[in-house]
């Protein structure tokens, strides 16, 4: 299941070499994307606690992944700071990605939120390692949160994942929903800013 979800974060890997990663602004942009979805982590986690009390495993996994999330919009803040820019304005299609997440949490199933977690993780694993030699070439003391996030915890992969093959058919079928749902938005935000370099190109 993992490999088959390594293979669905791949496609997405034009929408990031679309992105100038050496230049600080392009670059900044992203990590203030990434920053409105990171302080959101820790409420979702919450949410997904009090809503999942017939499922201790999982409300266990969300406990351990407060701690593991807590503090992390710190690093894309510090990571903006060294490349002397400002934190930028929140791009629409940024809230696309996340808002949802609060419904499916909440009106839906909040088991399903397991395929966004899943998305995100295998994000730093999958693009970490490239984006980083490019975003070097900005400030190579601005890669903080990317150095963290690069690396999977395979321990924790492994943990969620036993959840999420413990689970109902109908349940594991609302992961794979969000799971593809997320792709497929992250991707979007991803076009939108590689959109914006090149309307500033026309009107420069």
């Amino acid at each position: 299941m993992i490999k088959k979800m390594e293979e669905l974060v791949q496609e997405i890997r034009p929408s990031f070499e679309a992105i100038k990663w050496e230049d600080p602004k392009e670059y900044a942009n992203w990590l203030s994307q990434a920053y409105f979805i990171a302080r959101r982590s820790t409420s979702f986690l919450g949410l997904c606690l009090f809503h999942s009390e017939k499922y201790p495993e999982f409300q266990a996994r969300c406990a351990d992944h407060i701690a593991e999330e807590t503090g992390h919009e710190k690093l894309l803040l510090n990571d903006i700071k060294v490349l002397n820019q400002e934190l930028h304005k929140e791009m629409p299609s940024t809230m696309a990605f996340y808002q949802p997440q609060y419904f499916r949490i909440v009106a839906e199933n909040p088991l399903s939120f397991l395929g966004y977690v899943f998305f995100l993780e295998l994000l730093g694993p999958t693009f970490g390692d490239y984006l980083m030699e490019r975003a070097a070439k900005a400030d190579k003391r601005s890669l903080s949160f990317l150095k963290v996030h690069t690396h999977a915890d395979e321990h924790h992969l492994e943990s969620a994942m036993q959840v999420v093959l413990a689970l109902p058919e109908k349940y594991q079928a609302d992961m794979w929903t969000n799971f593809y749902m997320s792709r497929d938005s992250y991707r979007h935000m991803l076009d939108c800013m590689a959109s914006m370099k090149q309307h500033h190109k026309k009107t420069a």
